[in-house]
């Protein structure tokens, strides 16, 4: 339920950022290079001990984590539009008895949570394959 939740739960995504994941346009490039690890996966063992006694996070390991995040984060926006569809559903049938319910200042304080959800929206929408 989105009722009575602040915009600024949902504003904070908007910090969020995905430096590991691609966008469409490097999507070709990345399975090109994938291509190219499959081809070298067989090269050293003693690399592969090195990279593990590093403690650094796998690429791989990291997109996949970053994916997740992305993917629960259009979880909630598109929760937050649903909620927002069925709000306008039951209100529907008095549109074109009272215009004044739909002015924009009045909009923005019935239904917070769109604004922000519209601007994550936007923001991360080319990440999205």
């Amino acid at each position: 339920k989105c009722a009575g939740m602040p915009p600024s739960v949902i504003s904070c995504l908007l910090d969020f950022s995905f430096p590991d994941i691609f966008s469409g346009d490097d999507l070709q490039q990345a399975l090109k290079s994938r291509k190219k690890k499959k081809k070298k996966k067989n090269k050293d063992d003693v690399d592969r001990a090195f990279r593990e006694s590093q403690a650094v996070i796998d690429k791989e390991t990291r997109r996949n984590q970053q994916s997740a995040v992305l993917e629960a984060m259009f979880e909630i926006y598109f929760r937050v539009l649903k909620t927002l569809t069925s709000s306008l559903k039951g209100m529907c049938s008095s549109v074109e008895q009272d215009q004044a319910r739909w002015a924009p200042s009045k909009f923005e304080k019935r239904f917070p949570l769109v604004t922000p959800t519209l601007d994550g929206l936007a923001k991360f929408s080319h990440l999205i394959r």
